[in-house]
């Protein structure tokens, strides 16, 4: 008993830090992804066009991960255009992304044929299914994949292979970042709201959202 009472604290420090770590790392990857794509098209992966610096509800569902991914068009049902990614993992239609986005589709989207082909790539090689959430309209947003034990404020409506999903924030222009991004998700760990974001370099605890 006295050996679990001091073993304890240890142990959840080391989880705690371990998911905080997870998050960053995941930040860092998302952030070189974003860095990729803004190289190849010269700007920002576009931002949910019904969020702004004072409604930010629609940064939490966001087109980051369509962007990044990569999509292309193909003649679909009668619904209309649809938009399908690279991998063939998610499609939607013109319709849904109007809905969640407020676009009428995706920059990174290979268009048309031949040599003036539009070839649309995927900065996203690497991630994994527990990064994706997605709900009944089959729209897939980016989450972390930190643990299933560190979720605050899931996004309600999708859910990951594992549990509620926990979202990464996205907006452009970003607040804390006019000329550029705001890139954030915040974890419940340690009796603690932990932001992790890429305006500080360390988490900021029991932050409000920006």
């Amino acid at each position: 008993a006295v050996l679990a009472a001091l073993v304890m604290p240890v142990y959840n420090m080391v989880a705690k830090n371990s998911v905080i770590q997870r998050a960053q790392s995941e930040e860092k990857t998302l952030e070189t992804a974003i860095g990729l794509y803004h190289d190849k098209f010269g700007f920002y992966p576009p931002g949910n066009t019904n969020a702004t610096p004072t409604y930010l509800p629609p940064a939490l569902t966001n087109q980051l991960y369509y962007e990044l991914v990569g999509t292309a068009v193909y003649a679909g049902s009668a619904a209309g255009s649809n938009f399908i990614t690279l991998d063939g993992t998610s499609s939607n239609s013109a319709a849904v992304v109007q809905q969640y986005f407020g676009v009428g589709g995706y920059m990174n989207c290979t268009r048309g044929s031949g040599d003036d082909a539009i070839k649309a790539q995927d900065f996203l090689p690497g991630l994994k299914s527990g990064q994706m959430a997605t709900n009944t309209d089959g729209v897939c947003v980016i989450v972390t994949g930190a643990s299933s034990d560190a979720i605050y404020k899931p996004m309600p409506g999708f859910k990951t292979s594992v549990g509620n999903a926990n979202p990464w924030r996205y907006l452009y222009p970003g607040v804390n970042n006019p000329n550029s991004y705001d890139l954030w998700v915040q974890v419940f760990v340690g009796g603690k709201t932990n932001l992790i974001c890429n305006w500080k370099d360390q988490p900021q605890y029991n932050s409000p959202l920006p």
